[in-house]
């Protein structure tokens, strides 16, 4: 198994632990943690499920290198919980079309792992595609079929991830149910929205760019003229900086990242769960590097929700 499947595995039991904690229907809870290797199975159950966990770590061909192998079986008898998953999917014209590819099976894995058969009347996923713009929208559904058949062959133009995120959000606007997005990108956002209002953080967003230090300060953003795309198209910094409000209050925007990261604080806020996977983020172009990419995908998603697939 390649270490890129190891670590798809390694997201689905993630996300399996999420739902498993949910109230309702699935519950207990197991630990997925990154950082965590173990050896000998665990089995966990609650009061409609039962399942096993086994979790080893396997060297690799690389020096000091481990891939972890993550398995569960396990068996639900009823659940009453309700889910919408949306997949917010970088169709840009960074993702080669080997990354368009290993994208396209992922989401299709994910869907027949959560969903074996056709369909659950519990599960119901939703897409949206997206470059500069939004190149396809698929509306909630249980049909599994009607997600893949919309997935990309091919790709094109910039990355405005803030968009996609904007976008996926709104297709689970009106949902009552448990909310998931699931990004899958393989670079940083090289577009975003103008930033025209902000509020205070005690969570300072960081300067990722090359050539940037340190942090945006206690200042995020919180309004967007969405008319107004900033960047290139090209690089994860801005090649005209801006600023916003004034005195103590002003602050200066030097990259994509601030209006995208602040969008992804406000959907995680109001109760969606973000994960990010990102694939092949080693390229060092785009003026930033590749740890720093991931940086900016890790800020993105919900805590201990972002995976590296490279």
């Amino acid at each position: 198994m390649t270490g890129t499947k190891k670590l798809y595995k390694k997201f689905f039991a993630v996300f399996m632990a999420t739902l498993l904690t949910l109230p309702g229907g699935l519950t207990g809870a197991f630990a997925a943690n990154e950082d965590l290797v173990q050896n000998t199975p665990t089995t966990v159950t609650g009061s409609d499920f039962a399942a096993l966990l086994d979790k080893s770590a396997v060297a690799n061909n690389d020096d000091g290198q481990y891939g972890v192998s993550i398995k569960v079986q396990g068996k639900k008898t009823t659940t009453s919980q309700k889910v919408d998953i949306v997949f917010v999917l970088d169709n840009s014209g960074s993702m080669s079309p080997d990354s368009v590819t290993k994208a396209n099976d992922a989401i299709k894995t994910f869907m027949n792992t959560l969903v074996p058969g056709a369909s659950d009347p519990n599960i119901r996923f939703g897409l949206k595609t997206y470059s500069d713009s939004i190149k396809k929208t698929v509306n909630l559904t249980n049909t599994k079929s009607s997600i893949s058949s919309q997935l990309p062959s091919s790709s094109t133009g910039g990355t405005h991830t803030q968009l996609g995120l904007r976008e996926g959000e709104s297709l689970l606007s009106s949902s009552t149910n448990k909310k998931f997005i699931v990004l899958l990108t393989d670079g940083v956002p090289t577009y975003s929205d103008k930033v025209t209002g902000t509020t205070t953080t005690t969570d300072p967003i960081k300067k990722y760019g090359d050539g940037h230090s340190g942090d945006y300060g206690n200042k995020m953003a919180s309004a967007y003229n969405t008319g107004s795309t900033q960047g290139s198209g090209s690089n994860y910094k801005l090649n005209d900086s801006y600023s916003v409000g004034s005195g103590s209050n002003k602050v200066t925007i030097v990259d994509n990242g601030f209006a995208t990261i602040s969008q992804a604080r406000e959907i995680k806020s109001s109760g969606i769960e973000i994960f990010g996977i990102g694939m092949a983020l080693t390229s060092t172009s785009y003026g930033i590097t590749a740890a720093n990419s991931k940086n900016v995908i890790r800020d993105i998603a919900s805590s201990g929700k972002f995976f590296d697939v490279t």
